[in-house]
């Protein structure tokens, strides 16, 4: 396997440009010993921040949505983690969204449904929820530094 973290040569457009389908394509969200990837909480939470950024997604939002997820995925029953996983994700994506009183936001709901296709094992499950954390804290930090200018 081949290391294709970011790094800091990379442009912000080329970043922006990573999706999950695109960056754990061959690789899968789990490392040679069954554990999230550590790029995974690292340097791939950027491209994720971006998306939500250029999307509008609010701090708020995907705090709401992940919280939900962590609710959801363990009560979440089906014969496969792919269908555990899809099944989390839609009764997180109700919850929300009756809460909020509007749709999931398209840039989370892209970018969370890159991950159906990938998750293959509860372990992948939690790679995607190890990501979604590390993508929460930085977006909101970042967020919350842009509006303090």
């Amino acid at each position: 396997m081949t290391d294709e973290s970011p790094t800091i040569t990379q442009s912000p457009e080329e970043i922006a440009a990573m999706r999950p389908l695109a960056y754990l394509r061959g690789q899968g969200p789990l490392d040679d010993s069954g554990q999230p990837r550590e790029d995974l909480a690292g340097a791939f939470t950027s491209a994720a921040c971006l998306a939500f950024e250029s999307g509008g997604l609010s701090p708020q939002e995907l705090a709401l949505v992940y919280e939900s997820l962590k609710q959801c995925m363990p009560l979440a029953i089906a014969d496969t983690a792919s269908q555990r996983f899809q099944t989390g994700v839609d009764h997180a994506f109700n919850i929300v969204a009756g809460f909020i009183g509007q749709e999931i936001n398209d840039a989370l709901q892209d970018w969370i449904q890159e991950w159906f296709p990938l998750i293959e094992s509860d372990a992948c499950t939690d790679a995607f929820m190890v990501h979604m954390s590390a993508a929460l804290s930085q977006y909101a930090l970042i967020i919350s530094l842009k509006h303090d200018d």
